[in-house]
C-alpha cells in the first residue's frame, strides 16, 4: 500500500476536540477541550478493493496538528493526530448517521516536552559513538522491560540489511 502526503482534512486551525473523561483506569482522565492552532503534516494511506483482499484492514489519512488545552491561558503546546478512515466497501465499523458516516476518526493528544525528539533522521546523523550511548541508553532505561535485540531495529537505532531482519544479525550500528 503506498502513501501520499495529501490535504484531505483541510484547515482545522481553531477547530476545538473535546476528550472524554476517562475513569475506568488508574489514571481518571478528566474531560478536556483542546484547540488546533496549525497543521504539521498529513499522509494518506489510500487504496482500492484490491487493497483490502490483500489484507489492509482500513485506508485512512493522518494528520499532526499543534494544539493547546483550551483552560490553559499560558497556551502551553501539544500534538494531536487524527486518524481518520477512507471507507470502502466491505470497511465499514460504524453507522451512516455518525460522524464520518460508514468510517472512524480518532484521536489521540499528549503534550509536548523538552528535548529532541529521536526521529530516524536525528539518530543516523549522530556519529557511531553518539549512536552506541543511545543504544546503551534504551537498553538500561528499559532493562526490567525485557528489552531484546530486535527493539533496536523497532525503534530504528539499528538498520536492517535486508527484509528478514528479524532472522539476521548483521545490522548496521
Amino acid at each position: 500500500m503506498d502513501t501520499a502526503e495529501t490535504d484531505l482534512m483541510g484547515d482545522l486551525v481553531g477547530t476545538e476536540i473535546t476528550t472524554d473523561a476517562k475513569t475506568e483506569t488508574n489514571l481518571l482522565l478528566p474531560s478536556v477541550t483542546w484547540v488546533i492552532t496549525a497543521k504539521l503534516n498529513e499522509i494518506s494511506y489510500p487504496g482500492d478493493q484490491h487493497d483490502i483482499e490483500k489484507g489492509f484492514r482500513y485506508l485512512y489519512v493522518a494528520a499532526k496538528f499543534l494544539c493547546y488545552r483550551k483552560d490553559n491561558p499560558a497556551q502551553r503546546p501539544a500534538f494531536v493526530r487524527i486518524y481518520q478512515q477512507i471507507p470502502i466497501t466491505g470497511t465499514q465499523i460504524s453507522k451512516s448517521n455518525d460522524i464520518i458516516p460508514s468510517g472512524f476518526i480518532t484521536y489521540i493528544i499528549w503534550e509536548k516536552v523538552p528535548g529532541v525528539p529521536l526521529s530516524k533522521l536525528y539518530i543516523w546523523r549522530q556519529t557511531p559513538e553518539v549512536r552506541d550511548a543511545m543504544r546503551k541508553e534504551f537498553r538500561r532505561v528499559y532493562h526490567n522491560e525485557n528489552w531484546s535485540d530486535f527493539n533496536y531495529v523497532l525503534y530504528g537505532l539499528v538498520r536492517p540489511r535486508n527484509t528478514d531482519w528479524y532472522q539476521e544479525r548483521d545490522w548496521q550500528w
